[in-house]
């Protein structure tokens, strides 16, 4: 059998499936990715964990993840972290936070939400949330307030099509 494989001719990336992995590769080279959302993982979360995933060369933080799991499995690996919110974390400045079992990441530290960063030859932007489903919820957002947060990073990626032939 054929292993899938998606190939984007405008931007000369390759994304294949192989060894029960997706593998992003730019002109041959793979780029691997380790994404992370909603739940800690216990194989991750493990002194382990440069030993199972020492060839990431990039890690993505996708929203619901407490900073000290993050940090965690950043630190040992020693590459470059990105990350949007999720619709449950909650901002720095709520009252009562214990920050003992949700510590924070300081807002400068690789937070993709709302923004578009090039790293490794990817291009990479992020909204972190969700459609809103409760009045006051954080990272919650209309659909009218999700266009307009997409709508202010269009110049930028109308900036990326002219320089790299595409948006992303």
């Amino acid at each position: 059998s054929v292993a899938p494989a998606i190939f984007c001719k405008s931007c000369s990336f390759k994304c294949d499936f192989t060894g029960g992995k997706w593998t992003l590769r730019r002109r041959g080279l793979p780029v691997k990715i380790l994404a992370l959302s909603d739940q800690v993982v216990e194989q991750i979360y493990s002194p382990q964990v440069k030993d199972r995933f020492g060839d990431v060369k990039l890690v993505l933080g996708c929203g619901d993840l407490p900073g000290y799991y993050l940090d965690y499995v950043v630190s040992p690996l020693n590459v470059p972290f990105f990350h949007v919110p999720g619709n449950h974390d909650l901002p720095p400045s709520v009252p009562g936070w214990d920050r003992r079992t949700k510590a924070e990441l300081p807002l400068d530290c690789g937070n993709l939400d709302g923004r578009m960063v090039e790293e490794q030859g990817l291009l990479l932007a992020g909204f972190g949330g969700s459609v809103r489903y409760r009045p006051d919820g954080d990272h919650q957002y209309t659909q009218a307030e999700m266009r307009r947060r997409v709508l202010a990073l269009m110049p930028r990626l109308w900036m990326n099509r002219v320089r790299y032939g595409r948006a992303l």
